[in-house]
């Protein structure tokens, strides 16, 4: 065989470990006529490995490696004074609704709400957003309704009525007062991660912290990534035995810079498939992304580089017989490369066979 015709095509075997964070690249066309195959490759007559030429959409696949946790803690104010007679555990999931801690024996209750209480509400109290809170609060636990309560920041009788139907239910005073300290305030079922102070002690003495209840893998990604994370998305999730999971954005943090100066954004991601891991568990976090929405693709090995420019792909008609197709190429994504023919060699469209030299 000719030394020309060795130098025409070249495998582009080395392009596949270089595609990554390539853009894009735009290829000569001049494919013509039959395949001619370097000096030393398999003849018509073997057997050769094809692949499918395919349309849809070109995505890349990016991995982070993230931990199950529970999140950020954050503290849990018991304002109450007086002595502490009961204290959660460890682990313990408190809802809205269900009592906190104990002071004096009297339960301190968590509500569901956006701000503390700052002051005693009770009957002739100036009207505020504290009012209409609590308002809130007693249509949630189903004692507004039936004492005709309306949400208008202020408190009267029917106020008073339903406050102590709720306080009756609840084992607090009924006296229909709300005094500092009898709530507490959360924005939802949360997980006891630390206490100090034993029963006994003053209620000052009482520090809790709490996180998110349920489990959630925790991880920090480039700050220039960070668009992708928005509540929500979709992510898959690889757990350590090989499995994969679905699992969405719940949530996105402030920018955090480390001392060498990159810069990351911690993300919290659920799932329903991961209650039953330990915590700190590694998880691998998967976020897929589109580069091109419309466009034919080919396994990147399938690319020819033409010694005199620019690429091709060897098209699989029938058993032994092929032809080229120029190509223009475009993004690289998860071992796949967009193509255009370039009009030059013949056809390509989806469905097509191309040769993996």
């Amino acid at each position: 065989m000719p030394a020309s015709v060795t130098r025409r095509l070249v495998a582009v075997g080395a392009l596949a470990a270089s595609a990554a964070g390539v853009g894009i690249v735009v290829g000569r066309s001049g494919a013509t006529g039959s395949a001619r195959r370097p000096a030393g490759s398999s003849t018509a007559t073997t057997e050769r490995r094809t692949a499918e030429v395919r349309r849809g959409p070109l995505e890349s696949t990016t991995t982070y490696s993230g931990r199950l946790g529970y999140g950020a803690t954050r503290p849990l104010l018991l304002t109450r004074p007086g002595t502490l007679t009961r204290l959660p555990a460890v682990g313990e999931v408190i809802a809205p609704g269900s009592p906190v801690a104990e002071i004096d024996g009297r339960p301190v209750i968590a509500a569901r709400g956006a701000f503390p209480f700052w002051r005693d509400l009770h009957t002739g109290v100036s009207d505020g957003k504290d009012v209409a809170q609590l308002e809130l609060m007693l249509l949630a636990f189903g004692t507004a309704d039936a004492a005709g309560v309306k949400v208008d920041e202020h408190f009267d009788d029917a106020t008073r009525r339903a406050l102590r139907a709720f306080e009756s239910t609840h084992g607090m005073d009924a006296d229909g007062v709300l005094q500092m300290g009898e709530l507490v305030v959360v924005d939802g079922p949360v997980r006891i991660s630390a206490v100090t102070g034993v029963l006994g002690d003053q209620s000052s003495a009482a520090g809790l912290t709490v996180s998110a209840a349920e489990p959630r893998v925790q991880v920090s990604v480039p700050l220039a990534a960070a668009s992708r994370f928005v509540a929500g998305a979709p992510v898959t999730l690889g757990l350590p035995d090989g499995t994969s999971v679905a699992g969405s954005v719940v949530s996105a943090g402030s920018p955090v810079t480390d001392g060498q100066g990159t810069t990351t954004v911690p993300v919290s991601i659920e799932s329903t498939s991961v209650g039953s891991l330990a915590a700190d568990t590694p998880v691998e976090v998967r976020m897929r992304h589109e580069l091109a929405r419309d466009v034919l693709t080919v396994p990147v090995e399938a690319l020819l580089a033409l010694a005199e420019g620019g690429y091709a792909v060897e098209v699989s008609d029938r058993p032994g017989s092929t032809h080229l197709v120029g190509v223009r190429v475009g993004r690289f994504a998860d071992g796949r490369v967009a193509v255009d023919p370039s009009g030059a060699g013949g056809t390509l469209g989806a469905g097509s066979r191309v040769v993996i030299p």
